[in-house]
């Protein structure tokens, strides 16, 4: 990516740890007509597995493919009552928001998956 404008978050419910969500992303690449990809997951816990290096592309946006190519990605993993690592989360968006110069109020989008 030439340059990152924005940090989406997608919240979904999920007993898979991070390890076992990104070995689950691993397995969806056998297949010929999924494409979906994330920079990072956090689970419940505040386990990070970082999956792709922040300059490469990841495709977690069907539906506004534009918006794969300006973004870094965020899947965050609830448990069953929308619980999540929110000092995890937070520390690590506090990080990229500052790297990337960006807003947190602007340019980060949320967007639950459930």
């Amino acid at each position: 990516m030439d340059r990152i404008e924005k940090i989406v978050i997608y919240k979904t419910k999920s007993q898979r740890s991070a390890l076992e969500y990104r070995l689950y992303i691993e397995n969806l690449k056998k297949q010929d007509d999924v494409y979906f990809s994330v920079h990072y997951i956090i689970d419940r816990n505040g386990n990070v597995v970082n999956i792709i290096p922040e300059r490469e592309v990841s495709i977690h946006d069907g539906n506004d493919l534009h918006i794969n190519y300006i973004t870094i990605s965020l899947l965050v993993l609830e448990d069953e009552k929308g619980e999540f690592s929110k000092e995890t989360v937070g520390k690590l968006l506090e990080r990229l928001v500052k790297k990337y110069h960006l807003n947190i109020d602007t340019d980060v989008i949320i967007k639950d998956t459930n």
